[in-house]
């Protein structure tokens, strides 16, 4: 009776959502696809997405069945804990968002439990475990576990920060709209994503109300793939971290995504082939196809009568290589 409730309760949502968007209040600790736990209420902020609330009393339990829920494009925001169950994967669509606020944290601790949005991994226990600090991932922060972007009150304000590969060199550029006590910039470079050095130093503007332009050159990198990190440090010492950039080198370059009739393929170079995961996704995030590519360097997936429309292809080996594209079948 229950899950005929859920199922009336999602269609009544789904077509009120036409017009409206609403807000997932959870009302009690429990399953994510158990309607009880939720309060809904129209959203009156006119933002076209769905809004999802966890209080910081409250633990809501997450699994597969998540996936069908039917949120579409949605605001996360964690006060309280999301427990991802083993052997979950959450298929969040590329405009959804994740974040963490005061005491809220995502739990896991095996590869097995993951969250994806856009298709791209933003959280995995295995690396990020207990997720927790104020943080956001959405479509424009890196994968895990570099896939949530601190999100504090500090005073400077980034625009864009850019990393582009020359001949000889790695050229970095940031933009700040405004700064308050800004003493000076670090940058960092990781051969790993984990481990950091500092490589370099650019003093800060002070206090200004208007666009700063900063670039830096690093002509010492060496590896393969090569990522990049700014700390911007106060006059009174705090400090934060930019988000994270990756730079490729011509030897791990993209594979190639494209769709033959009804078939998606992945062509690999040699430098690329090794143990991948490919998945296929509708536009809403949801999985449609899962393989693993562990050799040779072409896999062909048939979406006869299982997809149509606009698909999202992602290719990763949870470490260094991630690449995702969108096809239209």
């Amino acid at each position: 009776m229950k899950k005929l409730y859920f199922i009336l309760s999602l269609l009544m949502v789904s077509l009120a959502g036409l017009a409206q968007s609403y807000v997932y209040t959870a009302q009690k600790s429990g399953n994510w696809n158990d309607i009880t736990v939720w309060n809904i209420s129209l959203r009156n902020d006119n933002v076209p997405k769905s809004k999802v609330v966890i209080p910081a009393s409250h633990t809501v339990t997450v699994d597969n069945a998540v996936n069908s829920f039917g949120l579409g494009d949605a605001e996360i925001k964690i006060l309280g804990t999301l427990s991802v169950l083993p052997g979950t994967t959450v298929n969040l669509s590329a405009s959804c968002s994740i974040e963490l606020q005061g005491p809220g944290r995502i739990t896991g601790s095996t590869n097995t439990q993951l969250i994806r949005i856009g298709g791209v991994v933003k959280y995995d226990g295995s690396i990020d475990q207990t997720k927790q600090g104020a943080s956001y991932a959405n479509q424009t922060t890196s994968f895990s576990p570099n896939g949530f972007f601190a999100n504090t009150s500090l005073a400077v304000k980034f625009t864009s920060f850019t990393a582009t590969k020359s001949a000889s060199a790695i050229e970095l550029k940031w933009i700040t709209s405004s700064e308050i006590s800004n003493d000076y910039f670090e940058i960092e470079r990781s051969y790993n994503g984990s481990n950091w050095q500092n490589i370099g130093k650019i003093n800060g503007t002070g206090t200004t109300s208007f666009a700063s332009l900063y670039s830096f050159t690093d002509k010492n990198a060496s590896g393969t793939v090569v990522y990049y990190r700014l700390k911007q440090v106060d006059i009174d010492g705090k400090s934060e971290y930019s988000i994270v950039k990756t730079v490729r080198g011509e030897n791990t370059a993209t594979a190639r995504i494209y769709n033959s009739g009804s078939n998606v393929n992945v062509e690999l170079n040699s430098s690329t082939a090794k143990s991948l995961t490919v998945t296929v996704m509708n536009a809403n995030g949801q999985m449609i196809e899962k393989k693993d590519f562990t050799n040779g360097y072409k896999i062909s997936m048939n979406m006869s009568g299982k997809a149509s429309g606009i698909l999202i292809v992602n290719i990763s080996d949870n470490n260094q290589f991630n690449q995702t594209t969108r096809l239209f079948l």
